[in-house]
């Protein structure tokens, strides 16, 4: 295989899989907790109730 034809597919390759390697990394670069609430929607220590025991808490409009 000619020298020029052997840089451009190995350049082609190397640009096609670095398009998933960057996907790959930002999906494991993000936030592990998901499950988070927003500092603004959420409530105060003192305002704030846990619920046990399998009781259900009492939900407000």
């Amino acid at each position: 295989m000619p020298t020029r034809l052997r840089v451009f597919y190995s350049l082609l390759t190397g640009a096609l899989l670095f398009i998933p390697v960057v996907a790959l990394y930002s999906e494991l670069a993000k936030r592990s907790d998901i499950w988070w609430t927003p500092p603004p929607s959420a409530l105060s220590f003192a305002t704030g109730r846990l619920a046990y025991r399998g009781e259900r808490p009492a939900v407000t409009p």
